[in-house]
């Protein structure tokens, strides 16, 4: 008896592990929905900043773009009128608003990707968020479902154990018995040893009393 409850105590340990405390599906679901919420906000708000950033990259690109265009024009007029040494002036200015320009456009064309990018992420995160949020009572749902089954595999499976231990205490007591009504009926060598002894005097006396 104590073997099999060693065993019933070993088999509950292997197939009923404790799990750990747990939230609630439905805390788990709402949590992670403000998380997003907060998310997709701050998102949103870095966009907005990208988008003003790049709508000054664009400003100054277009002040660079006039500033070459007005030291040209100021070198073609010096020219003109004979003054070289005015010419070279406003050719180096002109120079270095080009050098600006090259400057601005490689910026302008980063900081349009990023934002791209961004403008993705949040469309994705965003379209998550909702498909969720749309889904969380069938969410809900299936991990309830999936609960009850979890708790039902549990019961049958005491069940199952407590079935096995009835078996086998009536197995036990079964075998108790026969043995009891087996040691009642089989007599002890003394007792067979009596028996025959009474036989054998049964069986002297009456020769005995044949040759009389």
């Amino acid at each position: 008896m104590e073997w099999f409850k060693k065993l019933k105590s070993l088999l509950r340990k292997g197939l009923q592990v404790p799990a750990p405390q747990e939230e609630e599906p439905k805390e788990v679901i709402d949590l992670y929905l403000k998380k997003a919420a907060e998310k997709l906000k701050i998102l949103n708000l870095r966009i907005n900043e990208a988008v003003a950033e790049e709508l000054r990259l664009r400003q100054k690109l277009e002040a660079c773009r006039t500033e070459v265009d007005s030291w040209s024009k100021q070198a073609k007029a010096a020219i003109t009128r004979g003054r070289d040494d005015m010419a070279r002036i406003a050719l180096e200015h002109k120079y270095l608003a080009e050098r600006n320009l090259v400057e601005y456009e490689s910026r302008l064309a980063a900081q349009q990707k990023m934002l791209q990018e961004m403008r993705e992420t949040y469309r994705i995160l965003e379209e998550k968020f909702n498909r969720l949020q749309a889904e969380k009572e069938r969410l809900l749902g299936h991990i309830q479902a999936a609960q009850a089954v979890k708790e039902a595999a549990e019961a049958l499976e005491g069940t199952v154990l407590d079935f096995l231990e009835d078996k086998w205490l009536q197995a036990a007591a079964e075998a108790e018995a026969a043995k009891f009504l087996a040691t009642r009926q089989i007599p002890s060598n003394q007792a067979i040893e009596d028996e025959l002894g009474r036989l054998k005097m049964q069986t002297v006396n009456v020769e005995t009393g044949k040759r009389e």
